[in-house]
């Protein structure tokens, strides 16, 4: 695998991970990685998952996972 790809994954990885860290709680509780990652089923969680924060939450865990790559994508294309 190519060495800014292998870069960009890790990058990526770490960014998911301290964006978590960062941006996760809500209330003063951690969010669930899985209510993270599962879509929401209906109109009502979907609400609900507003109203509590949660989308803002996964929007900037993403975001910080999306800034990880480009950073791993311009570390790789330096080295190289």
């Amino acid at each position: 695998m190519n060495t800014i790809v292998k870069l960009a994954l890790i990058f990526g990885a770490v960014g998911l991970i301290a964006g978590y860290l960062l941006f996760g709680r809500v209330a003063g509780n951690y969010v669930s990685p899985m209510e993270l990652i599962a879509p929401s089923s209906d109109l009502f969680s979907r609400i609900g998952r507003s109203i509590r924060g949660v989308e803002e939450v996964r929007r900037q865990v993403l975001i910080s996972g999306g800034v990880g790559v480009i950073a791993g994508a311009v570390v790789g294309f330096v080295r190289k």
